[in-house]
C-alpha cells in the first residue's frame, strides 16, 4: 500500500461513526491525509457523508485531485461539485498521460485555487512534484515550444 511505501501510519474508516470514535487517537498527528472512496460525486448520500466528514475533521487544507487527462467540461463539473468541500488547493494528476498542458492554466483559472502539486507517473513519492505558478508557466511554455 502507499502507506507502506511512504512509511506512514494508516487507518481506514468505513463510516462517519468510526471516524468520530477515532478522533481522539488522531488528534496528535500534525498531518492527516484522507483518501476518500472512489465513489461517484453524483451519489448524493456520498457527498453528504463527505461534507459531514469535513465538518468533523475541520481541515486547514483540502486538496482536490483532478486528472489532466479529463476534458475541461468534466474538470469544471468536478470543481463545482466539490466546491462544497471548500478545497484550498488543486493537485493535478496524470501529467505523463496528458496530450497537452492547456488544462494547467484552465483549471487554475476556473477554480481560483493554486495548483500545489502535479503527478507525473506512478513512482510514489518520486513522481509527485510540488509546483508554483512559475513551474506551471515553464511546463506550459516548454510544451508550446516543443509541440507548437
Amino acid at each position: 500500500t502507499y502507506s507502506d511505501i511512504l512509511d506512514v501510519f494508516f487507518k481506514s474508516f468505513y463510516t462517519i461513526e468510526e471516524l468520530e470514535k477515532s478522533m481522539d487517537e488522531l488528534k496528535d498527528f500534525e498531518i492527516l491525509l484522507i483518501d476518500t472512496a472512489g465513489r461517484s460525486p453524483k451519489d448524493l448520500d456520498y457527498m453528504e457523508e463527505l461534507n459531514r466528514m469535513m465538518e468533523i475533521l475541520k481541515p486547514t487544507h483540502v486538496f482536490l485531485l483532478l486528472s489532466l487527462t479529463m476534458n475541461l467540461r468534466d474538470a469544471m463539473k468536478m470543481i463545482e461539485i466539490f466546491s462544497k468541500c471548500d478545497p484550498t488547493h488543486i493537485i493535478l494528476t496524470k501529467m505523463d498521460e496528458a496530450d497537452n498542458m492547456s488544462n494547467l492554466f484552465n483549471i487554475s483559472f476556473i477554480s481560483e485555487k493554486p495548483i500545489s502539486h502535479i503527478t507525473n507517473g506512478q513512482n510514489i513519492p518520486d513522481d509527485i512534484e510540488e509546483v508554483d505558478s512559475r513551474d506551471i508557466s515553464e511546463k506550459f511554455l516548454k510544451e508550446v515550444f516543443e509541440n507548437g
